[in-house]
């Protein structure tokens, strides 16, 4: 099942084994809890920005993720106002 949305961001970290940015989080509308996702690697600097800024400013993130599950990929992960 494929989520596009808003979610809550609490925690983002570098993966040591893969390099891979990780960020946990949580759907607003509800269709999960608090999740740790993996961004595709090409962005992955450009994710962690994104993370760390949403972090900070205490803001949501918009996401696309394809399957739902644990260490599951996002695919298109943006700043929500």
């Amino acid at each position: 099942m494929a989520f596009d949305g808003v979610c809550e961001i609490r925690r983002v970290a570098m993966n040591a084994d893969s390099g891979r940015v990780q960020l946990d989080l949580k759907a607003t509308d509800g269709t999960f809890d608090w999740n740790w996702f993996l961004c595709k690697q090409p962005v992955n600097r450009e994710a962690l920005a994104i993370g760390l800024a949403a972090i900070t400013s205490n803001r949501n993130v918009t996401a696309y993720i394809e399957n739902i599950g644990a260490f599951a990929e996002i695919t298109i992960l943006g700043l929500a106002k």
